[in-house]
């Protein structure tokens, strides 16, 4: 039985798959990334983009998929609705995005990115994965703390963390974030 509580439980099972991203699907992410980022827009948030151009956020995407953190879900018809990009920082990994299309939302598409990101992040080594998400929207923070993610206190920040709550404080109200993560050794 499925708890009421999961992610699973509000949404049909999914039917396609998650696989890891390849160069050719890189073209596909941004637009994929700004349908997804319509509903935070929507609920009344300023949108997080620490990228100043695409080329910046295309390096980032580059890297994640030469690391074998780049993820990419397809629909039953093999298109393309959703991906989580992970960075390596430092020894960590920051979920950097993740986003689905909402066309293909409440379909498990999610849940399935963040555990194959969960699984790439342990198995390099990791001693944690890391995100910064909005701490009141479902589909983000709650969302998480399904997949097993618990609040980051700043006792447990990496210097990377501090340097990024520091970019996010200036481009939006800083209340509104909340960093969270996974310490492996803690599992």
């Amino acid at each position: 039985m499925l708890d009421p509580s999961s992610d699973m439980a509000h949404s049909e099972p999914m039917r396609g798959f998650v696989r890891l991203g390849g160069l050719g699907d890189l073209d596909a992410l941004p637009a994929i990334e700004a349908a997804s980022d319509a509903l935070i827009l929507a609920a009344g948030h300023q949108e997080w983009d620490p990228y100043d151009s695409l080329n910046d956020w295309r390096r980032d995407a580059e890297t994640s998929l030469s690391d074998g953190l780049l993820w990419v879900a397809l629909t039953p018809e093999g298109n393309l609705c959703g991906f989580a990009m992970g960075l390596v920082r430092d020894r960590d990994v920051y979920l950097a995005q993740i986003s689905v299309d909402p066309r293909a939302g409440r379909q498990g598409y999610g849940r399935r990115l963040v555990t194959r990101l969960i699984d790439a992040a342990r198995n390099r080594g990791a001693p944690s994965l890391v995100l910064s998400t909005y701490r009141d929207l479902p589909w983000c923070a709650p969302f998480f703390a399904r997949c097993g993610f618990v609040d980051w206190p700043p006792a447990r920040w990496a210097a990377w963390q501090f340097i990024l709550r520091a970019a996010e404080a200036a481009r939006m109200p800083i209340e509104t974030r909340q960093l969270m993560g996974i310490a492996f050794e803690d599992l």
